[in-house]
């Protein structure tokens, strides 16, 4: 998490920023929803980094979706979690 925290910082590409509550949300395991999305760092590839509004780093994801164009289902998850900072406090070794 550190180095892509500090890759993040140094390219700003390759990333979504979410809002605070869904950084909450994600910090415990949950995926990412289209309504969450405030800003897009392109381009973007299979893997993504997930910061919050401060462009804090605070975890990956899958993306799944790939044009993040907010439409009518704003309920779609656009990204699955892959490994967020909470892991390690609930199961992480």
């Amino acid at each position: 998490m550190d180095i892509c925290e500090k890759l993040f910082k140094m390219a700003k590409r390759n990333a979504i920023m979410i809002n605070e509550q869904a950084a909450i949300l994600f910090s415990y395991g949950r995926d990412v929803m289209l309504k969450s999305v405030t800003k897009v760092y392109e381009p973007l590839h299979e893997i993504v980094v997930v910061i919050d509004p401060q462009e804090n780093v605070v975890g990956l994801c899958k993306l799944i979706m790939r044009n993040l164009i907010k439409t009518l289902c704003s309920e779609r998850i656009v990204c699955e979690n892959i490994i967020d900072k909470g892991w390690y406090l609930r199961k992480g070794h």
